[in-house]
């Protein structure tokens, strides 16, 4: 205030706070007087008032008398707010080098080639169809027909492994859909390459799309949650780029065993295969479930061993995430209590 002048004594045992404002020809302009618990009948406390002036205002405090009978209040110490997954992720990923992060660029790696085997197993048949090998020994001349089925399996597969996928994945979690959808790629494109016939043929590709499809709904949505919040835009271009290095990969692959060694179109449909059942590997290997998706699920130990992995894979040294700190952002999730005092205890 400019022209007035106000003064405050607070009392920490009976927590009473007491202003008066008043004029100089003393009327009052504000008072706010809390009385404080009477003391004991024995007790004989005396009050101190106080005024200062400030031009046309005096300032007066009333200084209750002290209470024996009441104790002070303790001191509280603030407590430090439970790190959240997405900020212990940026703390982890900012406070190493970057030299140090070679473990995470090896699950970045392996969700890229998962990436890179889809782009393959959905390329492959353009140049398998056009090989005139193919052509005598499975078309049999009726390309229209014939190489349209064929061609469209793969799809039928997607549409419905992306759906099924999709909606399982927030049930099991993103990395078995994934690891299931690899899988699949792989053996379908292995036994295409053994086919007999249209009908198998057609029955391993739409087994293809349902492993694409499977991959698809989950590899963003794990690269997503894996990495670190400031830099989440970059790694995941950086995955999804690899669906351009598979399609120069099967581009290559076409011309040096079609175009060089005029091999079989059965040898091409096998290393096209590689990619999916090299992506399965290193993703078992190195690639954690989404600590977010554990959490959310109330298997807090796992969410936290998940958060300290990836946290560690940036070269992090500092204090790791602990679970109490992931059960207080997702509360009465169903996590075991016994589950995780065992936990702490190891």
């Amino acid at each position: 205030m400019s022209n007035s002048y106000l003064s405050e004594t607070e009392n920490v045992a009976s927590v009473d706070t007491h202003y008066i404002l008043a004029r100089q020809d003393g009327t009052a302009l504000v008072s706010t007087v809390q009385v404080p618990s009477p003391p004991p009948q024995n007790q004989s406390p005396q009050s101190h008032l106080t005024t200062t002036r400030n031009g046309p205002f005096v300032g007066c405090t009333l200084t209750p008398p002290s209470i024996p009978h009441l104790t002070p209040l303790t001191t509280m110490t603030k407590q430090p707010l439970p790190r959240q997954i997405d900020s212990f992720y940026d703390e982890a990923y900012h406070s190493a080098s970057a030299s140090s992060r070679h473990a995470f660029w090896l699950i970045i790696l392996a969700l890229g080639i998962a990436n890179c085997g889809d782009a393959t197993e959905i390329s492959c048949m353009n140049f398998i169809l056009s090989n005139k090998g193919f052509q005598e020994e499975m078309l049999e001349g009726d390309f229209k027909k014939r190489g349209a089925l064929i061609a469209s399996s793969i799809f039928v597969g997607m549409l419905f492994g992306g759906l099924m996928a999709g909606a399982y994945s927030d049930r099991v979690g993103r990395r078995p859909i994934l690891l299931l959808g690899l899988l699949m790629n792989a053996i379908s494109g292995t036994f295409s390459a053994l086919s007999v016939n249209v009908a198998m043929l057609c029955l391993c590709r739409m087994g293809s799309g349902l492993g694409v499809g499977a991959v698809v709904s989950s590899l963003i949505t794990l690269t997503t949650e894996l990495s670190p919040p400031s830099h989440r835009g970059f790694y995941v271009t950086v995955v999804a780029a690899f669906w351009t290095v598979g399609a120069i990969f099967v581009a290559l692959l076409a011309m040096v065993i079609f175009g060089q060694y005029n091999a079989s179109w059965r040898i091409f449909a096998l290393c096209c295969a590689v990619p999916s059942a090299l992506a399965f590997i290193m993703v078992y290997i190195f690639v954690p479930e989404s600590a977010r998706y554990l959490a959310l699920h109330g298997k807090y130990v796992e969410a936290t061993k998940s958060a300290n992995q990836v946290a560690h894979a940036f070269g992090y040294r500092g204090a790791p995430l602990d679970i109490e700190e992931v059960q207080s952002l997702f509360p009465n999730r169903g996590g075991s209590l016994v589950q995780m005092t065992s936990a702490k205890e190891h």
